[in-house]
């Protein structure tokens, strides 16, 4: 009886080590996360609130998609080159119908602002950015050229339109 037991628990013990090292079936590079960009995965995710409209990825998916080398100011006074993607803030006013305006402030999850005047809001070079030095972002960020960290703004949820 005793060997009947032992031989019953290891047969059991060999049975779930099997079950546990069974091969997972592997998954095509097509359909690997791996294989997909962060911003692609995350694309549908943002939206930002611009006046009283509010526009996600999927509208911006109709503006042109630019990238352009823009100069970013340390807090040591030098100039740094920024690889950014991205659409131009004046591209994503229009389409929100935001045209009346003499500012905008650029809002962050944070809660953190920035006040852009209407004369650098419709520069080309003044940008809401998806990806900049090659990482992607979750959510977009105001990138604003020859400006300091402070008109660099994280996760733009909001853009408030004064007039």
């Amino acid at each position: 009886m005793r060997k009947l037991l032992i031989t019953a628990l290891a047969a059991l013990l060999l049975f779930a080590f099997a079950a546990c090292s069974a091969p997972v079936p592997a998954q095509s590079a097509a359909s690997s996360p791996a294989s997909e960009s962060k911003a692609a995965q995350n694309a549908a995710a943002w939206k930002i609130k611009i006046g009283d409209a509010e526009i996600s990825q999927a509208d911006c998916a109709t503006l042109e998609l630019v990238t352009q080398t823009l100069k970013k100011q340390s807090k040591d006074g030098s100039i740094k080159d920024q690889e950014c993607e991205g659409y131009a803030l004046k591209s994503v006013l229009e389409l929100a119908k935001a045209a009346d305006y003499a500012k905008i402030t650029a809002v962050a999850a944070d809660g953190v602002e920035y006040e852009i005047a209407k004369d650098v809001a419709e520069l080309p070079t003044t940008m809401l950015t998806i990806t900049q030095k090659g990482e992607d972002f979750f959510i977009p960020r105001l990138a604003v050229d020859g400006e300091g960290s402070k008109a660099w703004l994280k996760d733009v949820v909001e853009l408030k339109i004064q007039k």
